[in-house]
């Protein structure tokens, strides 16, 4: 995707910001951690960054970040979040570094949430991911899916029951970190597309 200046607008300030990154097929704008980065650096330089690593697991990485700071009208801001990854889930060059990764999208995370920007802004880290060629699934919500412990189900009753059953939920948020572009198989390739697109127009409504 071809990343440019994007103005956006964050309630934090009550107006329009500047930060690099791209609008994907599916609406979502998506900000690179670089830009994220370096306008909070840039604009709370007093900012205190605190990441405290849950989980070293390749497999399963896990890093909380809090961001701190006075704003415009003297007040104490503090916004914690989550990032977590796999190392089997990353491209070839961050493969040796999910630790990394998850800290990238946990102050990703936070900082967006920290300038107010909109409910469909995501890093370029975070899934789920769409490409170009990305398969167009045009009722992610009823779509029913064909494989793992999900079969048979629609895509919003998968997330229903993700919400109550832990190894659901682990299943579900494995999913959400696959990029469907690189699975072989077409019935799973399909529904992972399904899933990632009924989250981002689930997120894009206002929900969370």
């Amino acid at each position: 995707m071809m990343k440019s200046y994007i103005a956006i607008q964050s309630t934090l300030f009550n107006g329009v910001i500047d930060l690099v990154g791209y609008t994907d097929m599916q609406g979502n704008i998506r900000l690179t951690h670089t830009s994220i980065y370096a306008y909070m650096s840039r604009t709370f330089p007093q900012m205190s960054m605190e990441f405290d690593v849950r989980s070293t697991d390749v497999n399963h990485a896990v890093v909380v970040c809090r961001l701190r700071s006075k704003i415009f009208d003297g007040s104490v801001r503090t916004v914690t979040e989550i990032g977590e990854t796999s190392a089997s889930l990353l491209p070839d060059k961050f493969k040796g570094y999910p630790v990394q990764v998850a800290q990238y999208i946990a102050f990703d995370r936070a900082a967006i949430k920290y300038l107010g920007l909109p409910s469909n802004t995501y890093s370029t880290f975070e899934p789920p991911y769409f490409t170009e060629n990305a398969i167009r699934i045009p009722d992610p919500a009823n779509y029913v899916l064909g494989f793992g412990i999900f079969r048979n189900r629609t895509v919003q009753q998968a997330f229903e029951e993700a919400k109550y059953n832990e190894a659901s939920h682990a299943t579900m948020d494995l999913y959400l970190h696959i990029d469907p572009a690189t699975e072989k198989d077409p019935v799973k390739r399909e529904g992972l597309y399904a899933i990632q697109q009924y989250l981002a127009l689930y997120r894009s409504r206002g929900c969370q």
